[in-house]
């Protein structure tokens, strides 16, 4: 008998499809709010698509850095064995296989994705395995990198919270600042940006105002 599932196939996978990069006005707004709202929340203010628990949230808000700011996150580390600090690149979303034979998703019990009353114990051991196996996929929050001196594995925890900018709030009101003097940009100009649109945009500017500096005066 096949199963009779309380949620559409791949519902998750839709969700995924229907986000849109968050502005530059909703990345200061959540970095300014970060510490006070739950995931879900967070996800309100970047985006319109809803998740139904806070560890689909996690998923959704890692997504949405990814198509915003980059899937790749960068930063400094320091070894637990030997102090040194090491750069890292991680990427945030990794290619998984997922098992589409159910709906995708984050959930807690089998009763929330299927009528278990209706399957057998067979059915019902496949089905819990099947939405480990994707949860653990879904939520690798846990990576390591290799310390540069001592070899030593170093844990790195990814947190949507924090991972939402590359910028924090000062740099994002130095860069109203200088898109303001050189490119004539008013902050609302700003505001309408996605984060990679003004990562890219900052870096020309710097490099063309570095540039200008060095050339002698005709």
């Amino acid at each position: 008998m096949t199963p009779e599932y309380n949620v559409p196939m791949g519902h998750l996978l839709n969700k995924v499809k229907s986000l849109e990069p968050y502005s530059t006005a909703q990345e200061k707004n959540a970095l300014l709010a970060a510490d006070d709202l739950s995931n879900m929340e967070m996800l309100g203010i970047l985006s319109p698509v809803k998740a139904s628990s806070e560890a689909e949230a996690v998923y959704l808000l890692l997504k949405l850095r990814e198509i915003s700011v980059s899937d790749v996150l960068e930063g400094m580390i320091e070894c637990s064995e030997c102090q040194t600090l090491n750069e890292f690149q991680i990427e945030l979303n990794e290619d998984i296989d997922l098992d589409e034979s159910i709906p995708i998703g984050v959930f807690e019990s089998t009763d929330e994705i299927a009528n278990t009353d209706t399957m057998n114990i067979l059915d019902i051991n496949k089905l819990e395995e099947k939405v480990q196996s994707n949860n653990k996929l879904l939520l690798n929050l846990m990576r390591t990198v290799p310390c540069r001196v001592c070899k030593n594995e170093i844990e790195v925890i990814i947190s949507p919270r924090s991972i939402l900018s590359n910028s924090n709030l000062s740099n994002i009101f130095q860069e109203y600042f200088l898109f303001g003097k050189f490119l004539h940009y008013s902050n609302r100009d700003v505001d309408y940006l996605k984060p990679y649109e003004r990562s890219i945009l900052f870096k020309i500017l710097k490099k063309d105002v570095e540039t200008s500096a060095q050339m002698p005066n005709l």
